[in-house]
């Protein structure tokens, strides 16, 4: 009997049919695991086990040693890319490759909180009426994040908080906390997970005037990290998203100081630029795992704020009778200096146009609801004007004026003591435009 030849036809056996490690996301290539198989012949010294990773057609990042049976990876693992892997190694004898051995190997990769929250916008912008109530949703505000379980769950605040909005907590609806008494609103609104270290989506709005000179700061932005030595110092950086709210391709307009994080502009800016939408980047200098947060920088440059326009309805109703080159309203600007205001809708594909200073119909109107910006200009400064256009059929339940403006003729004498306004000698024409309601009807 051929002892040792019987011993050698055996194959080896794993200590387990599965094994099953963890490992977190982000962490360097490392050992996960070992696998570990026996066979009798062993004990021979010129007999070894040798271990091979079978990935198939599939490229997978481990490998595992052929001697000492360790696996370890061989890149930074991403949860969100592949939560797990599952493959097969087998140990072959060295006095008799064709006996082996097989085993199952589960890698779970573990998620760790390294997403922020993702609003589909870094921008919302809505125009309301002026006599809404108290309590009304204005609008539902969403966030992802791809983390999973608490790393991913998802709340929001204002910040800092508003008086006159408020936003729930859990499902981001933003209320009316008090009646709207102001022309425009800004919120920053936050979106925040519940993992360690939590991580929050967070906007910053910054109107300027125009002209911007090179090398003027525009912002100063500052992360906290409360980590000792290298894992708390912050570095920043820049990344340009859009430029009118399109994804631009173009040389960046501006720069930030990777220390401090000053946003400074790199050239001149007017009113004819932006707003810009960016993104900051602070990152931690652990050698490690880096870790870090964004924030959306918001830039609007504006021209002289002399220029306004004078009362004009925040809603109108019309009919879809109104024939295409009918006049629907007249705007009207003030402007300090001596340059003529011209007026324009900023959508391009809108159903009306400026004409001068009235805004007409430009195709044939269909039924529904249009928001539309009328942009007033002069020399570099703009104004603008949110407007919502309500076509519909019936306008029965609706109070309707013959026009939204009217120029009225009198007979005024200025006494230049007293300075009154008095009717009796006709010296001039004055316009007197008259804002019917904040909500206003037209045939």
């Amino acid at each position: 009997l051929d002892t040792s030849r019987s011993r050698t036809d055996a194959a080896p056996r794993f200590e387990r049919d599965r094994y099953v490690f963890s490992v977190p996301e982000n962490r360097p290539p490392s050992v996960v695991g070992v696998v570990r198989a026996y066979h009798v012949a062993l004990s021979s010294n010129n007999v070894t086990l040798q271990y091979e990773l079978l990935s198939g057609s599939t490229a997978l990042p481990f490998r595992v040693h052929a001697i000492s049976g360790e696996v370890t990876s061989e890149i930074v693992l991403d949860h969100e890319t592949n939560k797990n892997f599952e493959f097969k190694i087998r140990a072959c004898l060295s006095a008799n490759p064709g006996r082996c051995g097989f085993t199952s190997v589960v890698v779970v990769v573990l998620d760790v909180n390294d997403n922020v929250p993702q609003f589909s916008s870094s921008l919302f912008q809505i125009s309301l009426p002026s006599d809404l109530p108290i309590g009304s949703d204005v609008i539902t505000l969403q966030a992802t994040d791809s983390d999973s379980g608490i790393n991913g769950d998802v709340n929001y605040a204002i910040n800092p908080p508003s008086e006159v909005f408020g936003i729930d907590y859990h499902t981001g609806v933003v209320q009316t906390l008090a009646a709207l008494t102001e022309s425009q609103y800004e919120l920053d609104v936050e979106a925040f997970d519940h993992g360690d270290p939590k991580q929050t989506a967070r906007r910053y709005s910054v109107v300027l005037n125009s002209p911007i000179r090179a090398g003027a700061v525009v912002a100063q932005l500052h992360a906290k990290d409360p980590d000792p030595g290298l894992e708390g110092l912050i570095s920043y950086r820049l990344e340009q998203l859009s430029i009118g709210g399109k994804e631009t391709t173009e040389a960046r307009k501006f720069s930030i100081n990777e220390q401090t994080g000053v946003v400074s502009a790199l050239t001149t800016l007017t009113t004819q630029d932006g707003p810009f939408d960016m993104e900051v980047i602070a990152e931690d200098q652990s050698t490690v795992f880096k870790r870090k947060a964004s924030a959306t920088l918001h830039v609007e440059i504006v021209g002289d704020t002399s220029l306004r326009f004078l009362p004009l309805p925040s809603t109108i109703y019309i009919s879809t009778e109104k024939a295409v080159g009918s006049v629907v309203l007249r705007a009207s600007a003030f402007t300090s200096s001596a340059h003529p205001v011209q007026f324009r809708v900023l959508e391009t594909e809108a159903q009306f146009v400026m004409d001068g200073d009235l805004m007409r119909v430009a195709t044939h109107l269909l039924p529904g609801e249009t928001n539309l910006t009328i942009r007033a200009e002069a020399d570099n400064a703009h104004s603008d004007h949110r407007l919502r256009v309500v076509v519909m059929f019936d306008r029965d339940k609706y109070p309707v004026f013959p026009q939204l403006t009217y120029d009225i003729d009198a007979e005024f004498a200025a006494n230049p003591q007293s300075g009154p306004i008095n009717t009796a000698t006709k010296l001039a024409r004055i316009q007197l435009s008259i804002a019917l309601n904040r909500t206003t009807a037209t045939k």
